[in-house]
């Protein structure tokens, strides 16, 4: 069943490419309380605590861009007051930097990560610390059981955590280990189907986990991965992922960039297309320097989509955390390879035009769009576009003609249209595994499409 999921996947993406046009969304940049020091490869994360929502940076190398440079500092910022604090630092013998770090039910969690030594050595953390507000102190959870550093971190539905790939001491892992914070354990889901990497971004709407490039080792090289990947948790089994390729993003393939979730879309800013060492030189020899694009992909719709750049390029962040209505960047390095101590925030306005090549609007007045996500359990998003006011009748049928459930059948202005199935008949009882018509009449013209339940 899950081989018939990821090929229905992989044939659906084929046949509704992104292509190299994508939509335009209109977003504004800012700027708010810088960091009390200058950080880069920091680990960041929000957390909501009563009424005030705090962005957490936690170690990070400083602007010395060496091994003794690497800091166990941790500070926060009161997003409503705009005053950083520092607190307690992280337990360890020494700093760490490449960590992931997320807010969960009240505690901020940050996993794994590497020490750098004065030899030049490079050790995988296998810690998991975890940090209290209420006590204002850190302790350890269980232990990673494949140490990563350089990887994703995700919470998924505010109860496990998943860490996608990442780099474990000499080589990339395609683990995908997910954390219980309520029982302190460890579980192993289904592995990543693209090659391991490291310094990759990512990050989950609902059910749908999106990540993007990285570096994979290519001989003896490494070497830019341009790929991305959507990896759909059963939330029945959530160990069981169902991962396919998406098509391409727009831009060149990036290293280190920045990754949230708002709302149906996950986004990507920043990073560079020459991946390098801690210091910001290039493995090749070559300085790295920081891009602005900012893209994103929207799994209602399954395109990618692109948002305004960034007004200061940046790369080398480990995390782009959502507050409010923003999604909030600490630290990275600039041009240069400067190390700084700037903190930006980003949000979305709105759809401002449409730069994605879009059919000819049809003589019949109407467009209905391919259902996502397809297949889907148990939810999917009908989609169609009204060019007219009419009679519209939205129905889901078995192949073989039989209605299911009707979804819509009223008069209906011009505009665009989303509407949910549930994997449900009339009676609200979950229908069985198959394939599905969705058939959408206006007025007297018809548009069908299929779609695929698995459960």
């Amino acid at each position: 069943m899950k081989t018939l999921y990821g090929l229905f996947l992989l044939l659906f993406f084929a046949l509704n490419p992104a292509g190299t046009a994508y939509t335009q969304l209109a977003g504004s940049w800012g700027e708010t309380t810088p960091l009390p020091q200058k950080l880069s490869n920091n680990a960041v994360a929000t957390l909501q605590l009563g009424d005030t929502t705090y962005l957490f940076s936690m170690m990070g190398i400083d602007t010395s861009k060496i091994f003794s440079g690497i800091t166990r500092h941790a500070f926060r910022l009161n997003l409503v007051s705009g005053q950083w604090q520092a607190l307690a630092d992280i337990p360890g013998p020494q700093g760490r930097i490449a960590a992931a770090a997320v807010g969960f039910r009240g505690k901020i969690y940050l996993f794994g990560g590497y020490r750098v030594l004065a030899t030049g050595g490079e050790i995988t953390s296998e810690r998991v610390d975890i940090y209290d507000p209420a006590t204002g102190q850190w302790s350890a959870g269980q232990p990673i059981p494949t140490p990563v550093d350089d990887q994703v971190a995700l919470v998924w539905r505010d109860s496990l955590i998943y860490l996608i790939s990442g780099w474990s001491q000499s080589r990339n892992v395609k683990n995908v280990q997910v954390y219980n914070p309520t029982t302190d354990s460890w579980q192993q889901a289904t592995p990543i189907i693209g090659a391991g990497v490291f310094g990759h971004a990512g990050a989950i709407v609902g059910d749908s986990i999106v990540y993007a490039d990285g570096v994979k080792v290519s001989g003896l090289q490494f070497v830019m991965n341009p790929k991305s990947y959507l990896g759909v948790i059963d939330p029945t089994n959530p160990t069981s992922i169902t991962w396919s390729q998406l098509p391409p993003h727009p831009g060149p393939a990036k290293y280190r960039m920045a990754a949230g979730a708002w709302g149906s879309r996950i986004l990507f800013t920043g990073g560079t297309d020459n991946p390098y060492n801690f210091d910001g030189i290039g493995y090749n020899g070559v300085p790295s320097e920081p891009e602005a694009t900012t893209f994103g992909f929207n799994t209602a719709t399954g395109q990618w989509e692109i948002y305004p750049s960034q007004v200061v390029p940046s790369m080398d962040h480990r995390g782009w955390p959502r507050a409010g209505n923003r999604l909030y960047l600490a630290g990275g390095m600039l041009a240069g390879q400067q190390v700084t101590d700037r903190v930006a925030f980003f949000q979305i306005d709105s759809v401002v035009t449409g730069i994605r090549e879009v059919p000819s609007r049809p003589a019949r007045g109407f467009h209905l769009w391919p259902n996502f996500p397809n297949p889907f359990n148990p939810e999917t998003t009908l989609h169609f576009t009204l060019h007219h006011r009419a009679a519209v009748n939205l129905a889901i049928y078995t192949p073989d003609g039989s209605l299911v459930r009707q979804l819509v059948n009223r008069t209906l202005g011009p505009g665009d249209y989303q509407v949910r199935w549930d994997g449900t008949d009339g009676n609200h009882k979950a229908v069985a595994s198959g394939v599905y018509l969705y058939r959408l009449k206006v007025g007297w013209a018809l548009a069908v499409g299929k779609m695929l339940l698995l459960r």
